[in-house]
């Protein structure tokens, strides 16, 4: 974990009551999202994990985990071979 998000974790602390770590672990480690736990003092099960066996089912299990959120009329679809093209149409997405 770099500099920056523990010191934002820790900034955080006590006011986070769960948090979500996307992706398996060997995207983020067990480790790391045990570090997660300690940094935002969170109880190690407030830590969940949103993952499938690939990025297509990883990106299935979080709309899954968050569809009582979400709500929209349309949907943006982008690649996963290309990280730019995800990158610049989440920010499309979030827009629309």
């Amino acid at each position: 974990m770099n500099a920056e998000t523990a010191g934002y974790l820790k900034k955080i602390m006590g006011k986070v009551k769960k948090a979500y770590v996307i992706g398996g672990d060997k995207i983020i480690s067990e480790q790391m999202r045990k570090q997660v736990a300690s940094y935002s003092m969170l109880q190690d099960s407030y830590v969940i994990r949103v993952a499938g066996k690939n990025r297509y089912e990883t990106c299935i299990a979080v709309n899954k985990q968050f569809s009582s959120t979400l709500s929209s009329s349309s949907v943006c679809i982008a690649k996963g071979l290309d990280f730019p093209d995800a990158l610049a149409g989440g920010v499309y997405a979030a827009l629309k």
